[in-house]
């Protein structure tokens, strides 16, 4: 297990489903095979996009375009990962974070219900049922008859790991989720998850031209000094998706979110 993977999860003990699916990859490797052919390859060494959320630990990734699954754990509030929401980063694309189910064992059948679970991100946008079976019919109708065996092989070996995996319906099982999420949310961010907690309270409005001047950054500054528990984490939603956080891109912004994020510890 690599120290990257420990310092990813911090004080939370890595659950046992995710070193199942680790120890999984490792056993499918023996005979030529991969959950990476159903998109689902275990994150051993977490490399965050800026875009991704500070207080999201990846667990998995597609292998494609960036696409990585993470357990949400709303600044700590979550103590149980196993209870976490799961979300989808997508870097590439616009929105880029796909909020797809309230716990682990929900987004495991959702992974069950599709081909390959980089389809998920598609997925999640749409209600449309038609769209949805135009989607997965196409993927299996260009999918090679030799490629299609060895993912069914990869899912039964994940079905051992986790037989309470059931397939659902994925468009009905997402909107679910997201209308319980939204039910929970005391103040809305940009990147669509919201902040949960006791208080509801005031957003951050950010400028439109993105500057982060001096000036900017002190008015920054002094909002955080009024601003409750609740109006901080919305902050961090917000300029995470305002901004490009990233400290050789711009280390004033980035090292103010640092900042910020520290005294959630306190």
């Amino acid at each position: 297990m690599s120290d990257d993977l420990k310092v990813a999860y911090g004080n939370y003990l890595i659950p046992k489903e995710i070193l199942q699916l680790i120890q999984l990859e490792r056993n499918l490797t023996k005979e030529n095979l991969s959950l990476d052919m159903i998109g689902f390859r275990p994150v051993t060494e977490p490399s965050p996009y800026s875009i991704t959320p500070p207080d999201l630990i990846p667990f998995a990734e597609s292998g494609g375009g960036g696409i990585h699954f993470g357990f949400l754990t709303d600044f700590h509030k979550t103590t149980d990962l196993m209870k976490a929401s799961i979300v989808c980063i997508s870097p590439t694309n616009d929105p880029p974070i796909r909020y797809l189910a309230d716990n682990f064992q929900r987004f495991i059948s959702l992974v069950f219900s599709v081909p390959h679970a980089e389809m998920l991100e598609q997925l999640s946008t749409i209600s449309n049922k038609e769209q949805e079976k135009a989607i997965l019919d196409e993927y299996i109708a260009d999918l090679p008859f030799s490629w299609k065996i060895k993912q069914e092989k990869v899912f039964s070996a994940l079905k051992n790991i986790y037989p309470l995996g059931e397939k659902v319906d994925v468009i009905t099982t997402i909107t679910s989720a997201k209308r319980k999420r939204e039910d929970k949310v005391v103040i809305t961010t940009f990147d669509g998850l919201g902040v949960i907690g006791k208080n509801s309270g005031e957003r951050y409005e950010f400028l439109e031209s993105r500057n982060s001047d001096a000036k900017e950054l002190l008015r920054m500054r002094q909002f955080l000094q009024e601003a409750t528990l609740e109006e901080k984490q919305a902050f961090i939603r917000d300029i995470q998706y305002w901004y490009i956080v990233d400290p050789d891109y711009n280390y004033e912004i980035w090292s103010l979110v640092q900042e910020v994020i520290h005294t959630f510890n306190e």
